[in-house]
C-alpha cells in the first residue's frame, strides 16, 4: 500500500516514510478477515473508526497560517501537500510547498483531484462511476457498429488521460469536444445506480420488485425452512447484492437482485467438507458444435434462472433472518403440525354446546392447538370469536369441539395471507363499532359482547367476550356490549394522553341496535332499565359528557360483527390486507 501511495502522488521516494505511516494508519482502520471483519483500531477501543477526516495521499492542500507577524494583507493560508496524519494529536502533517518545512494543522484545505508533485496535469475529468459504466458498455457493444458521428459537432475526439481519479464535488466536467450523442449516452450511463444496501433498494419499487422476485424463486425451490437454531450450531448472516443488467444499446434489461450467504465464515471441515460447481467441460461444447455442424443440426441457447439452486446441499447450513423477508402465511405451521396443508378451505360457522360428542382421549392436544390459535389471534381479529368459543371448552374437550377447531383450520387455510394493515397516510382520531349475539350460549342463554377500535384507519383493539349475566333483551344486550366498548375507550384515551398526542372528541361510535341508542340518548327509558349494571350507565354518563357520539349502522355494514361470526361480514371483504 506504501508503494502504490507513492506512485499515485508522484512524491519523491523520500517520502517513503510518510506513505508508510500513512498506510499503517489506513490498515489498522480496514476490516479483517482475521478479526471477524473488524479492523484492529475497533478491537482496541472497542468502538469502529471514524472515517470521515480521512484524505488522499499526497493531495493539494491550503493550511491556515497562523504566525503572530503576518500582516492585514498577508496570505492567511499556505500552499502545502498532504503527506500524513498526525501521530499524537488531530491534525494533519502537512509541507509547505514554498519553505518545504513540515507542520501540523487542524484548520486545512484539501483539493483531492490535485497532486502538486505530478508532472501531467488532469484536464479531462469523469466521475469514477460513469467511466465504468462507459467501459463496460463499449465492450458489450457490438464492434461491426460504426461510431455514430453528430453532424453538429465534427472534432476529433479528445484522448481521455489513462490516470483518471473521482471527483469531488457531484457534477462532472465534460469537455465541449465532445459530440451531443456521446454527453447525452453518459449521461444516461450515470442514472443507472446501483444500490449498495437493502435500504437503499427499498426505496425504489423496481428494486423491491425484484427482490420479491428472488424471495419467490428461493421458496419455490425450498431453499430453506424456518426453525430455531441448536446450541451446538452457529449461523452465518447473509446481504444483498444488486445488479442492473444492459443490453447492447445501454438499455436497462433487467434489475436482479441476488441473496448470497456469507459463506467466507465458514470454517472448512466443521462447516463444510468440498467446495465444488459442476461447470461444463469446453471440449464437450466444442464436440457438440462439431457434431451439430456435421449433421445440420439446430443449435439453442438457454438460460435457467436460479440454477444455483437447483442443487443439494448435504450439509445443515443455518443462516440469520434475512432482511426484507417475511412469512406471507404465518398460519402454516400450525397447518402443517395438524396434518391439514392441503384441507379445503371454508367459511361455514358452527355453534357448540357441552353435551355433543365423546370426551377426547388426549386433551392436551386440543388445548395445544387453543393455544396457538390465540396467539395468532393478535394479528386476526375474524379468529376472535371461533378462539373465544373453542376456549370455552379447555377443560373437558369434546370431538365435536375437535372437529370445531379443524373447521377453524379450514377456514385458515383459505385465509392465511390476511392481516392487519397499517397504512402512513392515516388520521389520528379513535372510532368504535360495538356488538352482541343476544343468549347466543346454548348451555347458559347469556350473550356475548364484541367490537372493534379503529385508531384513524388501522384497527388496534377489538374483544369477543361471554357477558357476566343474562340479558332479557336484545337491547340489553348491545347495551351491556357498549358499556364494556366505552370503558376500552377510556383507557385508550388516557394512554394517548400519556402519548401528549390530541384526541378529537366527542368519538364516533356505531351501534346498530336503536333500541340501545335510545336508552344512552333518552332518560325517559330511566324506568325500564333499572335491572341494569350501574356500570352499564355509564355509556349514557360518558355521553353526556361529550365523549362519544353514538350513532346507528347497518347490521351488513357493521365490522363488529367479525367479532361474533366466523366469516368476514360484506363491509371486511373487499378490504383484506
Amino acid at each position: 500500500m506504501a508503494r502504490a501511495l507513492l506512485f499515485q502522488s508522484s512524491l519523491p521516494t523520500k517520502f517513503w516514510g510518510e506513505s508508510v505511516l500513512t498506510a499503517t494508519y489506513l490498515i489498522n482502520r480496514l476490516p479483517t478477515p482475521l478479526l471477524h471483519w473488524k479492523s484492529p483500531f475497533e478491537v482496541l477501543h472497542q468502538k469502529p473508526p471514524d472515517y470521515t477526516h480521512l484524505k488522499v495521499f499526497g493531495c493539494l492542500c491550503y493550511a491556515s497560517n497562523n504566525s503572530p507577524h503576518k500582516g492585514k494583507f498577508d496570505q492567511r493560508a499556505s500552499k502545502c501537500v498532504f503527506l500524513r496524519y498526525s501521530s499524537y494529536k488531530k491534525a494533519y502533517r502537512v509541507m509547505d510547498l514554498d519553505t518545504n518545512t513540515m507542520f501540523d494543522s487542524r484548520d486545512v484545505m484539501f483539493h483531492e483531484i490535485t497532486y502538486p508533485f505530478q508532472s501531467t496535469p488532469q484536464k479531462q475529468i469523469l466521475s469514477h462511476f460513469r467511466y465504468q459504466l462507459l467501459i463496460l458498455i463499449l465492450i458489450e457493444s457490438p464492434t461491426s457498429t460504426p461510431t455514430p458521428t453528430d453532424s453538429l459537432n465534427s472534432s476529433p475526439t479528445v484522448p481521455v488521460s489513462p490516470n483518471i481519479y473521482p471527483s469531488a464535488s457531484s457534477s462532472s466536467c465534460i469537455p465541449d469536444s465532445f459530440s451531443l450523442a456521446h454527453i447525452c449516452f453518459v449521461s444516461q450511463c450515470s442514472s443507472m445506480q446501483e444500490p449498495k444496501t437493502y435500504l437503499q433498494a427499498n426505496k425504489d419499487a423496481r428494486w423491491v420488485a425484484a427482490m420479491q422476485e428472488e424471495l419467490q424463486a428461493l421458496d419455490r425451490n425450498g431453499t430453506w425452512e424456518l426453525t430455531s437454531l441448536p446450541p451446538t450450531k452457529r449461523a452465518i448472516g447473509s446481504w444483498w447484492v444488486f445488479k442492473l443488467k444492459i443490453h447492447p444499446d445501454g438499455s436497462i434489461a433487467r434489475y436482479k437482485a441476488r441473496l448470497v450467504a456469507k459463506g467466507y465464515n465458514q470454517t472448512e471441515g466443521v462447516d463444510y467438507f468440498d467446495s465444488f460447481s459442476s461447470v461444463a467441460k469446453s471440449v464437450t461444447v466444442r464436440i457438440l458444435m462439431s457434431i451439430a455442424a456435421a449433421k445440420s443440426w439446430p443449435l439453442f441457447q438457454l438460460d435457467i434462472n436460479n440454477a444455483f439452486l437447483h442443487g443439494h446441499l448435504d450439509e445443515e447450513v443455518y443462516m440469520d433472518p434475512l432482511e426484507g423477508y417475511t412469512t406471507a402465511q404465518p398460519g402454516q405451521d400450525i397447518l402443517r403440525d395438524a396434518s391439514m396443508l392441503d384441507a379445503r378451505p371454508t367459511s361455514i360457522s358452527f355453534n357448540l354446546n357441552n353435551e355433543e360428542g365423546a370426551l377426547l382421549h388426549c386433551p392436551d392436544r386440543y388445548r395445544r392447538l387453543v393455544g396457538r390459535l390465540l396467539y395468532l389471534g393478535f394479528t386476526r381479529p375474524d379468529l376472535s370469536f371461533p378462539v373465544q368459543q373453542l376456549s370455552q371448552f379447555m377443560q373437558h374437550p369434546r370431538t365435536s369441539h375437535w372437529d370445531a377447531a379443524l373447521h377453524v383450520l379450514r377456514y385458515l387455510k383459505g385465509t392465511c395471507t390476511l392481516g392487519l394493515f397499517f397504512p402512513s397516510q392515516s388520521s389520528l382520531h379513535l372510532s368504535a363499532y360495538s356488538d352482541a349475539a343476544w343468549a347466543s350460549c346454548p348451555d347458559s342463554r347469556r350473550s356475548i359482547t364484541g367490537f372493534c377500535i379503529s385508531f384513524g384507519t388501522s384497527l388496534i383493539s377489538w374483544k369477543t367476550k361471554k357477558q357476566t349475566m343474562v340479558s332479557r333483551s336484545s337491547a340489553e344486550a348491545e347495551y351491556r356490549s357498549m358499556g364494556s366498548t366505552v370503558c376500552e375507550l377510556l383507557w385508550i384515551s388516557y394512554l394517548l394522553s400519556d402519548f401528549l398526542i390530541p384526541m378529537q372528541q366527542p368519538i364516533s361510535f356505531w351501534c346498530d341496535n336503536r333500541a340501545a341508542l335510545h336508552i344512552t340518548a333518552n332518560p325517559v327509558f330511566h324506568e325500564r332499565t333499572k335491572h341494569l349494571d350501574i356500570d352499564c350507565h355509564l355509556v349514557r354518563d360518558q355521553y353526556k359528557r361529550g365523549f362519544i357520539l353514538p350513532s346507528h349502522i347497518r347490521g351488513l355494514d357493521q365490522p363488529a360483527i367479525s367479532s361474533l361470526r366466523l366469516t368476514i361480514p360484506a363491509s371486511l371483504a373487499y378490504c383484506p390486507s
